[in-house]
Protein backbone atom coordinates (compact mmCIF):
# COMPACT_ATOMS: atom_id res chain seq x y z
CA UNK A 1 0.00 0.00 0.00
CA UNK A 2 0.71 3.69 -0.88
CA UNK A 3 1.61 5.96 1.81
CA UNK A 4 1.46 9.66 1.33
CA UNK A 5 1.99 12.34 3.95
CA UNK A 6 1.85 16.32 3.76
CA UNK A 7 1.22 18.50 6.54
CA UNK A 8 0.40 22.45 7.18
CA UNK A 9 0.78 24.44 10.11
CA UNK A 10 -2.56 26.26 10.75
CA UNK A 11 -2.81 29.24 12.87
CA UNK A 12 -5.90 27.95 15.22
CA UNK A 13 -5.58 25.70 18.42
CA UNK A 14 -6.68 22.39 17.97
CA UNK A 15 -10.18 22.74 19.39
CA UNK A 16 -10.64 25.21 16.71
CA UNK A 17 -9.29 22.61 14.10
CA UNK A 18 -11.55 19.76 15.10
CA UNK A 19 -14.66 21.82 15.33
CA UNK A 20 -14.19 22.78 11.83
CA UNK A 21 -12.47 20.14 10.00
CA UNK A 22 -14.52 17.28 11.91
CA UNK A 23 -17.88 18.90 10.74
CA UNK A 24 -18.40 16.84 7.69
CA UNK A 25 -21.08 20.19 6.41
CA UNK A 26 -18.00 22.01 5.67
CA UNK A 27 -15.52 19.25 3.47
CA UNK A 28 -17.44 20.91 0.47
CA UNK A 29 -15.59 24.03 1.36
CA UNK A 30 -12.31 22.54 1.88
CA UNK A 31 -11.61 19.22 1.07
CA UNK A 32 -10.64 18.75 -2.55
CA UNK A 33 -12.99 17.15 -4.87
CA UNK A 34 -16.13 16.83 -2.20
CA UNK A 35 -19.27 17.89 -3.48
CA UNK A 36 -21.57 16.97 -0.71
CA UNK A 37 -21.64 14.65 2.14
CA UNK A 38 -24.10 12.96 4.47
CA UNK A 39 -23.43 11.94 7.98
CA UNK A 40 -25.27 9.05 9.85
CA UNK A 41 -25.46 11.67 12.89
CA UNK A 42 -22.82 10.13 14.87
CA UNK A 43 -19.48 10.96 13.09
CA UNK A 44 -16.77 11.89 14.09
CA UNK A 45 -17.15 9.51 16.91
CA UNK A 46 -16.16 5.84 16.39
CA UNK A 47 -17.94 3.96 14.12
CA UNK A 48 -19.82 7.04 12.55
CA UNK A 49 -19.85 7.20 8.74
CA UNK A 50 -20.26 9.98 6.43
CA UNK A 51 -21.12 9.27 2.56
CA UNK A 52 -19.03 11.49 0.51
CA UNK A 53 -19.92 12.65 -3.05
CA UNK A 54 -16.50 13.35 -4.92
CA UNK A 55 -15.75 14.32 -8.35
CA UNK A 56 -12.12 14.25 -9.61
CA UNK A 57 -11.12 14.59 -13.30
CA UNK A 58 -14.81 14.61 -14.52
CA UNK A 59 -15.48 11.20 -12.60
CA UNK A 60 -18.00 11.21 -9.97
CA UNK A 61 -18.31 8.76 -7.24
CA UNK A 62 -19.37 8.07 -4.04
CA UNK A 63 -17.31 6.42 -1.01
CA UNK A 64 -17.55 5.94 2.45
CA UNK A 65 -15.38 7.09 5.18
CA UNK A 66 -15.93 5.64 8.50
CA UNK A 67 -14.29 7.02 11.75
CA UNK A 68 -11.86 4.63 13.57
CA UNK A 69 -10.23 6.35 16.39
CA UNK A 70 -10.79 9.86 17.93
CA UNK A 71 -8.87 11.47 20.12
CA UNK A 72 -9.99 14.81 20.52
CA UNK A 73 -7.10 17.52 20.03
CA UNK A 74 -4.58 14.99 19.50
CA UNK A 75 -5.56 12.42 16.77
CA UNK A 76 -8.19 11.01 14.14
CA UNK A 77 -8.47 8.01 11.74
CA UNK A 78 -10.85 7.36 8.86
CA UNK A 79 -11.34 4.43 6.88
CA UNK A 80 -11.88 5.03 3.05
CA UNK A 81 -14.55 2.37 1.14
CA UNK A 82 -15.39 2.82 -2.46
CA UNK A 83 -13.61 3.81 -5.42
CA UNK A 84 -10.63 5.42 -3.06
CA UNK A 85 -10.00 3.03 -0.23
CA UNK A 86 -7.45 3.43 2.25
CA UNK A 87 -6.66 4.68 5.68
CA UNK A 88 -6.28 8.73 6.47
CA UNK A 89 -4.65 9.79 9.56
CA UNK A 90 -4.71 13.75 11.12
CA UNK A 91 -2.15 13.61 14.12
CA UNK A 92 -1.74 16.85 15.83
CA UNK A 93 1.10 18.81 17.20
CA UNK A 94 1.56 21.83 18.77
CA UNK A 95 3.11 24.35 16.96
CA UNK A 96 3.95 28.19 18.94
CA UNK A 97 0.16 29.69 18.79
CA UNK A 98 -0.36 26.97 16.07
CA UNK A 99 -0.90 23.60 15.27
CA UNK A 100 0.97 21.07 12.72
CA UNK A 101 -1.57 18.50 11.31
Amino acid sequence: MSVIEKSVVINASTDEIDRFALDPTTWPQWFAGVESVQSDGHFPEPGGVVEVHYKSMGLSFELAMTSEELEVGNHVTFRMEGMIAGVQAWHYEPEGNATRV
